[in-house]
């Protein structure tokens, strides 16, 4: 068959069609990859120490996830809920529009001990345990109380203040 044989059975429209029914099923299988992919992984960005990075996607069983580390071949067991993570798009590729892109939790590993960088503070204390998040706690409702009865001292002996200036022992008396 030539060229001219497949022009006259097919028409621009007809090509049209063809590579617009490519396009959708392109489309639709992709998105349900993303969304299973999302689903049931978690996006580890691999920071090393010479500022270079990669990703790796790390399978989630219930509700935590297992992250290896391959130079000790060492395994460590993360509660989703404990473990800082943060909403970014999924594949992430400029080319793609906002809404054709999925959301994946990613968090952020170094690669010489694989904790979680956005669980630390900047010493590189982990702050993940029950005993500093006691005293953070506890730190921040002693804040909330002594900012609270400032506050109220301060209103309260404005009024004062100001009541002194108005009522006089006269007003009563009278």
């Amino acid at each position: 068959m030539t060229v001219e044989g497949i022009n006259a059975w097919f028409t621009p429209f007809h090509y049209f069609v063809y590579l617009g029914t490519l396009f959708t099923v392109m489309v639709a299988f992709y998105q349900w990859r993303w969304a299973r992919i999302c689903q049931k992984n978690l996006r580890v960005l691999v920071v090393h120490s010479d500022g270079s990075s990669h990703f790796v996607l790390c399978p989630k069983t219930g509700s935590s996830v297992t992250i290896k580390d391959p130079n000790s071949n060492t395994t460590r067991m993360w509660v989703i809920s404990e473990l800082a993570t943060i909403v970014v798009p999924y594949p992430g590729v400029d080319f793609l529009p906002q809404w054709l892109q999925k959301q994946i939790r990613m968090t952020i590993v170094n690669e010489l001990d694989w904790e979680p960088m956005i669980n630390r503070d900047k010493s590189l204390g982990i702050i993940g345990s029950p005993a500093v998040l006691g005293n953070l706690m506890t730190e921040r409702i002693t804040e909330a109380v002594i900012t609270v009865n400032e506050k109220l001292m301060d209103s309260l002996s404005g009024l004062v203040h100001r009541l002194d200036k108005t009522i006089t022992p006269q007003m009563f008396y009278t």
